[in-house]
């Protein structure tokens, strides 16, 4: 958590509909900080990473593992390279969330 900041440079509502879901992208300097929260029904949804700066850049994720249905505190984390336009896929237990930081 000391990762995040408290102020932002920029906030961009990603997606989402009232009582179903919600993604939201905040940066601060250079570095995006995406948040997702999910509703009582798992789902898996699509971010297109339109509004990230040209060139290739480090995505860390936070996510729901595959058992998080019956053990919500599993999480697995992972690492990846990510350009502007990319289309991420994300699976939501229920109940459940997804973070990011794009550096």
């Amino acid at each position: 958590m000391k990762v995040v900041p408290t102020t932002w440079d920029d906030i961009h509502f990603i997606d989402g509909y009232p009582g179903e879901y919600v993604a939201i992208a905040k940066r601060s300097g250079s570095d995006w900080f995406i948040g997702v929260m999910n509703n009582s029904k798992e789902k898996e949804i699509t971010i297109k990473a339109d509004f990230i700066a040209p060139g290739e850049h480090q995505i860390e994720i936070w996510a729901d593992a595959k058992d998080a249905n019956k053990s919500p505190k599993n999480l697995k984390m992972s690492t990846q390279k990510i350009k502007q336009g990319d289309i991420l896929k994300i699976k939501l237990a229920n109940n459940g969330g997804w973070v990011a930081r794009i550096k």
